[in-house]
């Protein structure tokens, strides 16, 4: 009898890639999420993971959903990504697994960050303080489960991506890429099926008990690059890259956010998008063998094909 999993998120960009590979795989899937969905290959239910009643018979949850979005306040992070993960793993009695993906941003920007006592401390975002307290639940509550395997992935995209992109995209004005720092930072990025590949190979090698796991492409980016790439391929323009000073824009977001504006100028993503990070994977292949085999060249590759312009028939 195939394993049955539950995907929270699955409707969304990243879920809806996790819940594909493990229904290619053989298991038996039942996909969470917010919106009406109708599907032929498994199981879909609305649910808030908020108010909605989260009980299930999965011997194996793997919790996609979340906030990411820069501009929402610290309360409705605290809800969506500390609360939420709170009544899954109460409502998760029956699972022998639990899989909570988390983010690279518990990390403060810095060169290979690895797993083991680098996450946290004073500066990270209102997104990464909560993503980190959900980590701390879920270690709270590992004496409940056979295995709780934390996945920290940063920047997921690919094709389907409603998040990443439509957020690069407001760089782009008139030709013109927008760069703060001029994109001189240097990334980890992860392509969605590699990240989903890496939730499969947690819940199927990782070891018993709590444990933790950088997820990224095998090779790290410099932003400017992806940049250019990614959004020339998306606009089907040759972008004329322009550099703007970091501590400017900073000084107006946080002024901005002091009289309560939220917007797309606001320090979370200016951070995201000037200051290295890039995370270290040995561990995930050591201890797991998964090595991912996606890179960027792949979407935007996709990106080229889908903006060709069209042939006019005669």
């Amino acid at each position: 009898m195939a394993e049955k999993v539950l995907v929270t998120g699955a409707s969304g960009f990243i879920g809806g890639v996790v819940v594909r590979q493990l229904v290619e795989a053989g298991f038996e899937v039942t996909g969470w999420g917010r919106k009406f969905w109708a599907s032929a290959e498994f199981t879909y239910q609305q649910r808030d993971l908020l108010t909605s009643d989260l009980s299930h018979a999965c011997g194996v949850v793997v919790h996609v959903a979340g906030l990411a979005d820069d501009r929402s306040s610290k309360e409705a992070f605290r809800l969506q990504n500390v609360e939420a993960t709170r009544r899954l793993l109460d409502a998760s009695g029956s699972a022998h697994t639990f899989v909570y993906v988390s983010s690279g941003s518990v990390y403060k920007p810095q060169a290979h960050c690895y797993e083991e006592h680098m996450a946290g401390g004073r500066g990270l975002s209102a997104y990464g303080q909560s993503k980190l307290a959900g980590e701390e639940l879920c270690k709270l509550a590992a004496d409940r489960f056979e295995r709780i395997v934390v996945l920290r992935p940063r920047g997921v995209y690919g094709p389907g991506d409603t998040t990443l992109l439509p957020r690069l995209m407001h760089l782009v004005k008139c030709n013109r890429l927008i760069a703060p720092g001029g994109g001189l930072a240097d990334i980890s990025l992860v392509h969605v099926d590699n990240f989903a590949a890496s939730v499969l190979a947690a819940f199927v090698h990782a070891p018993l008990g709590y444990s933790v796991y950088n997820v990224a492409d095998s090779r790290t980016y410099r932003l400017s690059d992806v940049l250019m790439s990614v959004l020339g391929a998306h606009t089907n323009q040759t972008l004329k890259l322009v550099s703007v000073p970091v501590a400017p824009l900073l000084f107006v977001a946080d002024c901005l956010s002091a009289v309560g504006i939220r917007g797309r100028l606001n320090r979370q993503g200016l951070e995201y998008l000037s200051q290295s990070i890039t995370l270290d994977t040995r561990k995930i292949g050591n201890e797991l063998g998964f090595w991912p085999h996606a890179q960027l060249e792949d979407y935007i590759s996709v990106l080229q094909q889908l903006n060709k312009p069209q042939q006019k028939s005669r």
